[in-house]
This record gives C-alpha cells, sequence and structure tokens, in this order.
C-alpha cells in the first residue's frame, strides 16, 4: 500500500502508513525508500535509507537495489556518494541485471563515464536493452556522439532490439553530428523495424535534424503532419530553425504557434525579432 500510495502521488499518505506501523522490517523500509524514489525525491529517499540503517534494520537486496536507483538520481556529485553507491553495489552478492544497470546509469549520470563503460564492458551477465540504453544515453547527453553512434552500432551487430528511448536517445545523437540521411532511415522505419510507435519525442528530434539541415520545408511538412498534436518543443525546434537560417514567414508561424501554447515565455517573440532584423 506505501508503494501503491506512492505511484498515485500521494506520498503524505505513504509517509502516514509508514508511520504507523508498529514494526518494520526491510520491506517496509524498501517500500518507502521506492515511494520517494518513485515521486523524484532522491534525496528523501537516501535519508530514509539512512534512517534505517540507524535503527539497526539490515538491507536486503531489493533495498539495495532501490537505494542504488535513489543515487542514480541525484547526479552523484559528491565523492562521497560516489564511493557509498558502489559500496551498496559491492554488497550486493550476485547482482542481476538490474544492479548492474542501476550502478552503470549511476556513473553515466555523475558524468562518469568512463567507470560506466567499465563496469559496462565487465557485466557478467546478459546486457538487455536497458543495459545498451543506459551507456548511449550517458555519451549522447555528455555529448560523445560519435561513441553514443558506436554503441547503436554493437547493438545492431549484436541483434538487440532497440526500445524507443534507445531510439530518442540515438537520434539526438545523430542531430547533433549532423547526420540526416541515417535520422530519417531510423525515423522511418521506427514502427517496421522495431515495433516503436514515434512518439512527440521523437518527432522533436527529426524537428530538429531537418531544421539544423535547412531543410525547413521538410521541417514545417512534418510538424504539420504529425499523428499526435504537435507541443511546444517541436514549435520552438521549428522556430530556432528558422532563426538559423532566417526564414520569417515559417518563424512567425512557429512563434505564435509555442506563443499560444506557452503565454508566458517571451523567447519565442525573441527570437522571432532577431529574425526579421536579420
Amino acid at each position: 500500500m506505501i508503494v501503491a500510495y506512492a505511484h498515485k502521488g500521494c506520498l503524505d499518505q505513504s509517509r502516514e502508513l509508514f508511520n504507523s506501523l508498529e514494526s518494520r522490517d526491510p520491506s517496509s523500509w524498501t517500500a518507502m525508500i521506492e515511494a520517494h524514489a518513485c515521486n523524484g525525491q532522491s534525496k528523501e529517499a537516501l535519508e530514509t535509507f539512512w534512517q534505517m540503517n540507524q535503527d539497526g534494520i539490515d538491507a536486503d537486496e531489493i533495498t539495495f537495489i532501490s537505494v542504488l536507483h535513489s543515487c542514480s538520481h541525484t547526479g552523484m556529485v559528491e565523492k562521497s556518494l560516489h564511493q557509498f553507491a558502489r559500496a551498496l553495489f559491492d554488497a550486493i552478492a550476485r547482482p542481476d541485471v538490474v544492479a548492474w544497470n542501476t550502478m552503470i546509469e549511476a556513473y553515466a549520470n555523475a558524468g562518469q563515464l568512463d567507470q560506466a563503460r567499465a563496469l559496462f564492458d565487465a557485466m557478467p551477465v546478459d546486457k538487455n536493452v536497458v543495459s545498451w540504453t543506459v551507456m548511449l544515453t550517458g555519451y549522447s547527453q555528455l555529448g560523445q556522439y560519435e561513441r553514443a553512434l558506436g554503441i547503436f552500432q554493437r547493438m545492431d551487430l549484436d541483434g538487440i532490439q532497440q526500445d524507443d528511448m534507445t531510439l530518442t536517445a540515438i537520434l539526438s545523437a545523430c542531430s547533433h553530428v549532423g547526420l540526416v540521411g541515417p535520422s530519417k532511415l531510423h525515423f522511418s522505419s521506427m514502427l517496421a523495424d522495431y515495433g516503436v510507435t514515434p512518439r512527440i519525442e521523437h518527432y522533436q528530434c527529426m524537428v530538429a535534424i531537418l531544421g539544423r539541415a535547412g531543410e525547413l520545408g521538410k521541417c514545417e511538412e512534418l510538424v504539420g503532419r504529425m499523428p499526435i498534436a504537435p507541443d511546444v518543443g517541436a514549435w520552438k525546434n521549428l522556430l530556432g530553425a528558422c532563426s538559423i537560417h532566417g526564414d520569417v514567414d515559417r518563424g512567425d508561424v512557429a512563434a505564435n504557434a509555442a506563443a499560444e501554447m506557452d503565454p508566458s515565455n517571451e523567447v519565442p517573440y525573441l527570437l522571432l525579432s532577431n529574425i526579421v532584423r536579420g
């Protein structure tokens, strides 16, 4: 029930139920840690773990993985948190693929890609699509796009079926290195080759890719024929492309659409004024 409340966003009820327990075993502590983690409260999840330790409750493997997951989303800026997360990982007798993936993600989110890659390469268990995607995303987010593309190519060679998160990451990487052709190929074959229906994030990536390449007509056409309603991000990507290439007419359409969706944001009109001024 603690986790069930949390998944509905009712964290206060989760905490109230947890506090009402006369005795708390590792399962109840883990549930409370997960409740914080699934609501984006990584700091509170870690504090709950420390409180569990202070109360003399021995953590089990499920607890370790829950706390590792929380660590991976703090960014682990402090060296002590790096060491803490690794100590948790090393304390698991036989880490499964979830534990390995979570530790790799913790390193990647902290920008420690060499450590993440070393752990990735050393995995004694079979890598799944999450393992590959965590590594690919880590490279892409830190601007190492060629390495991200290398991971994607290895996935293909190893017969790993990409999912929607993998394809978002690879489209983003292709965008930054200007690979328009491969981007179009990946995007057009998402459903047929990977069984993935394109989401708004994939359309946003393609708008950015076409825009950077100066294909503003195709960019506008893509926004107009999306099977899902374009969001403010898609219009801003089109507007950004118009700003780069000085397209006033399309920029005006994109700026008005973006401003209508987000009236408090002045950036669309500032970009449009820059286009008009040339």
